[in-house]
C-alpha cells in the first residue's frame, strides 16, 4: 500500500459510503480550505523610479479585491496612472509572496503578468522598478 497525502485521505473519506464519516471529512476539508486561503489584506506597492535623478521611491497601498478584478495589463496601467509613470518607461515587477504556511516570504521574485489572476491572491508586496526605455 502506498502512502497518500492528507488531501488524498480527505478525498477518500469524503467519498465514503458511511454518511457520518463523509460529513466529518467534509467539515475537516472546509477547515483546511479556510486555513489555507490567502489573506484579504491590502498589497503594498513600492515604485523605485531610476529614470529620475536622484532616483525616487514611493509607496502606496492597493486593495487586494480591486487588483483581483483586473487582468495583469490593467493592473500595470493602474500602477502607471497612480505613480505617474511614463508610458515609454520599462517596468520590472518583483513580488514577495506568502508562503504555503501563511508566513511572509523572505525573497522577491520576478513576476509574470500573464499569471496575475493566479498570483494576486498570494502576493504580499510588489516592488516595481522603472527604467528608461532604451
Amino acid at each position: 500500500m502506498n502512502r497518500a497525502n492528507p488531501q488524498q485521505v480527505l478525498e477518500r473519506l469524503i467519498a465514503s459510503p458511511n454518511d457520518v464519516t463523509a460529513a466529518i471529512a467534509q467539515c475537516f476539508k472546509a477547515l483546511v480550505d479556510v486555513a489555507g486561503s490567502p489573506p484579504g489584506s491590502p498589497i503594498l506597492v513600492t515604485v523605485t523610479d531610476y529614470t529620475k535623478s536622484p532616483f525616487s521611491t514611493r509607496s502606496r497601498v492597493f486593495g487586494r479585491k480591486a487588483l483581483t478584478d483586473h487582468v495583469g495589463m490593467f493592473a500595470w496601467m493602474k500602477f502607471r496612472a497612480a505613480f505617474s509613470i511614463s508610458h515609454n518607461a520599462r517596468l520590472k515587477l518583483e513580488a514577495t509572496m506568502f508562503e504555503a504556511n501563511g508566513e511572509i516570504g523572505t525573497t522577491s521574485d520576478e513576476s509574470d503578468l500573464d499569471s496575475w489572476p493566479e498570483l494576486i491572491h498570494y502576493i504580499h508586496k510588489l516592488n516595481v522598478s522603472v527604467h528608461s526605455a532604451n
